[in-house]
């Protein structure tokens, strides 16, 4: 009369462990869409401050400035421009510099930071892909080695760019390119952890990690093939967006953006 008895075991368990992995979903759930919010936030911060730059008259006019200008008319120009810049600065602690680059190379490089120089970076990969959105935002992964200057940083940072287009002409006449220090996207992904092994990582479009919990693998290719759904959603009707979503190793949480490394 043990066969009932271990049918019915083996019944009530395979119920409880529906229900348990059931309920383990629903709070992986709720964990993933509470720091997808948070994270929509800071960048919703990063993308509204970079359109004040291109909103902003002081930098179209150092842009366009015109070459029968005075050095004082050019200096007062750039003055005016750097103060922008300075006040974006204090109040976004979080960002490192912002760099202004005249697509005509005729100008002077604007960058917020007076005591370091700027390397030419006309021809980089980075300013290449800010042109090629035309205007949306372009995020840049993780790093310790500085975008701009190519130094090490000795911390982890990100970029964000897009590209300054004339009010009157619609053609592109500058590229934005901020750095951000990495801390608060690192810290909020790192707390999400799912039972022993599973983790949150976020990939780029050519599947490079974004961000990992290994700092060694940001920039290397995931060995987790992304799900088609997760494809169709990133490149089909939707394109580049302005924000990045978390990923995790359980599947996808929200759509992946437009991310380069």
């Amino acid at each position: 009369m043990t066969l009932p008895v271990l049918i019915g075991g083996l019944l009530s368990y395979s119920v409880s462990s529906s229900v348990v992995q059931e309920q383990v979903g629903k709070v992986a759930a709720l964990t993933i869409t509470q720091v997808n919010d948070k994270l929509n936030l800071f960048f919703k911060k990063l993308d509204d401050t970079s359109m004040m730059v291109l909103s902003s008259k002081d930098i179209h006019g150092f842009l366009e400035a015109k070459k029968e200008m005075t050095l004082y008319e050019r200096e007062q120009l750039l003055k005016d421009a750097k103060e922008l810049l300075t006040s974006i600065m204090i109040n976004s602690p979080e960002i490192l510099d912002i760099n202004i680059f005249d697509v005509k190379r005729q100008n002077a490089v604007l960058s917020s930071d007076t005591l370091m120089s700027t390397p030419d970076q006309w021809d980089s990969g980075w300013y290449k892909a800010i042109v090629e959105a035309e205007g949306r935002t372009v995020w840049f992964g993780l790093s310790r080695t500085s975008y701009i200057k190519g130094t090490n940083t000795g911390f982890p940072v990100f970029g964000m760019g897009r590209a300054i287009k004339s009010w009157e002409t619609g053609d592109i006449i500058g590229v934005l390119f901020a750095e951000v220090m990495g801390d608060v996207l690192i810290d909020e992904l790192d707390r999400v952890q799912f039972g022993d092994t599973g983790y949150t990582y976020v990939v780029n479009d050519e599947n490079r990690y974004f961000y990992h919990p290994d700092p060694a693998l940001y920039g290397e290719t995931s060995d987790i093939a992304l799900p088609d759904r997760a494809i169709e959603h990133m490149f089909g009707k939707i394109g580049c967006c302005s924000s990045p979503k978390c990923w995790t190793t359980g599947g996808m949480s929200s759509a992946s953006c437009r991310w380069r490394n």
